[in-house]
């Protein structure tokens, strides 16, 4: 081994100070607040204007739907893609 190689290999073995970046995003990652609570919408504060139960569940079946129906649109217009870039 080369004259003061070890000696660099034990006192450099992260010379990017890879391990410390680590253990600083870490440490940062544990001291991050998922508390949500300041996210209120402001428009559900008076429970007794919402909807029934029964109208909101019909309202996400509505919206669903409408999502389904757009990806079958997308689906269609892929496929006609693929099949026109076949032909070329």
């Amino acid at each position: 081994m080369a004259p003061g190689l070890s000696s660099f290999r034990r006192h450099n073995t992260d010379p990017f100070g890879l391990a410390k970046r680590h253990r600083t995003a870490c440490s940062n990652r544990d001291k991050a607040s998922l508390d949500i609570f300041w996210l209120r919408d402001e428009s559900l504060e008076e429970s007794d204007n919402l909807p029934d139960p029964d109208v909101l569940a019909q309202e996400i079946v509505d919206d669903i739907e409408a999502a389904l129906e757009q990806f079958r649109e997308i689906v269609i217009d892929l496929t006609a893609r693929v099949e026109q870039s076949e032909k070329i």
